[in-house]
């Protein structure tokens, strides 16, 4: 799996604890928003609205990074 380094921090996460994410106004483009933080694309089992960490939109996710 190849995974964009969105230079958030380098934390260990088990996969078993990454849960999907729900965010509703952010584009999943915060740290709050669960993918995003574990630098990982959303997936069908989120809940997102109008999501931009979809893997289509780098653009947007560099800038967020930044």
């Amino acid at each position: 799996m190849n995974r964009t380094n969105y230079n958030v921090d380098d934390s260990p996460t088990e996969e078993d604890d990454l849960k999907p994410c729900h965010c509703s106004k952010t584009h999943c483009l915060q740290l709050y928003c669960s993918c995003f933080h574990n630098r990982r694309p959303c997936t069908i089992e989120c809940k997102c609205n109008d999501c931009f960490n979809d893997g289509k939109h780098e653009d947007e996710v560099l800038k967020a990074v930044e």
